[in-house]
């Protein structure tokens, strides 16, 4: 018998936190950026956003971790340099 799942499980949890605090609003701009892979969700009432979340396969759980991490470095570089042009 496998206990894979059970050991899976926290980054199962660990992933489910995270894109849920992502469906809430954009840690960098804390808004919803029409940009955002996650525009429309956070559009969703909660208990909606909550399920569409939930319903996420962790395959695309990880997917929306890694764009978001991606964009967010964009956006961290992009205000660094917009930051050292003023100045």
């Amino acid at each position: 018998m496998s206990s894979e799942p059970e050991e899976r499980a926290p980054d199962h949890q660990r992933l489910l936190s995270r894109v849920m605090g992502l469906a809430v609003a954009c840690p960098f701009s804390q808004d919803n950026p029409d940009r955002c892979q996650l525009c429309a969700a956070r559009a969703l009432p909660m208990v909606e956003r909550i399920e569409w979340v939930h319903g996420l396969s962790p395959g695309e759980l990880t997917l929306v971790v890694c764009r978001h991490e991606t964009c967010l470095h964009a956006l961290e570089r992009l205000a660094k340099d917009e930051e050292a042009g003023g100045a």
